[in-house]
């Protein structure tokens, strides 16, 4: 089953969207794995441009053609059966994408319909945060790798690419100014991972489709730490080192140790 990782930040122009494209190309190229990029970054819609640039003229015109992401939270919203069905793409780079949507902008939890109880809005909510989760559960076998862009602030739509990963990476520039958003981005995943617990709570019943699945959860500076929380998984962390812990089970799973072997190879080309 593929890993998904998510590529987060706070602060734009520290590396965010070149890493998460400059790393799934080593992947499908050089490592020859497979790979799949959502591009969940709706204003620039970079990775979106560099796989396939006849898309770009789309963000002139407010919408990318075909099924998106956007589409699945509509559902939502609608009150509609949801399905976990989008376009996925083709790239010369061997690479297989989900493109950005410039209509994602407006994904909020404010647009569910209201619920009767408190349960029910729980449930609503909480299926708000699974929605990506959702469309990823039938590619998972189809790829060793899922990448998500996301766009550098803080949003429903970063919390439900939070949820559906299993790690994530939040580069950050070696100054001062990249480096005051780090808490949030820790804040946000601790957050998604305590809302998680909250709503099952509610709900009374465990609503997370597969066991130990949830937000990817603590940022180490130094290494993949421990995850915390029956909901939580792991995270990485990079400030310019990387490093990675291994799984217990014969391989080492850290997405440091991914980066590094995929920027030596990088830089070898």
């Amino acid at each position: 089953m593929g890993r998904v990782v998510c590529f987060i930040s706070e602060k734009g122009g520290v590396g965010k969207t070149t890493a998460c494209f400059e790393i799934g190309v080593a992947l499908a190229q050089t490592h020859k794995l497979k790979v799949l990029v959502i591009d969940a970054d709706y204003q620039r819609g970079g990775i979106t441009g560099r796989l396939d640039s006849s898309l770009i003229a789309n963000f002139t015109k407010g919408a990318m053609p075909g099924t998106t992401l956007y589409h699945k939270f509509q559902q939502l919203y609608s009150a509609s059966p949801q399905t976990p069905d989008v376009d996925v793409r083709k790239s010369t780079f061997k690479i297989d994408f989900v493109p950005a949507d410039p209509r994602l902008a407006s994904v909020s939890e404010d647009k569910l319909p209201s619920g009767k109880t408190i349960r029910q809005n729980s449930a609503l909510l909480l299926d708000h945060l699974m929605v990506i989760d959702k469309v990823l559960q039938p590619l998972r076998n189809d790829y060793d790798y899922i990448l998500i862009d996301s766009h550098p602030e803080v949003s429903s739509l970063l919390r439900a690419a939070i949820f559906a990963s299993d790690y994530a990476v939040s580069p950050v520039k070696l100054d001062l100014q990249s480096s005051i958003g780090v808490p949030t981005v820790i804040g946000e995943i601790d957050g998604v991972n305590d809302d998680v617990k909250s709503m099952q709570s509610t709900l009374g019943e465990p609503r997370v489709g597969r066991p130990g699945h949830g937000a990817a959860a603590d940022l180490g500076r130094h290494g993949v730490e421990d995850a915390r929380g029956d909901a939580a998984r792991r995270a990485a962390y990079c400030s310019g080192t990387w490093s990675s812990r291994d799984d217990g089970q014969g391989e080492v799973s850290g997405v440091g140790d991914l980066v590094m072997r995929v920027s030596q190879s990088v830089s070898s080309t």
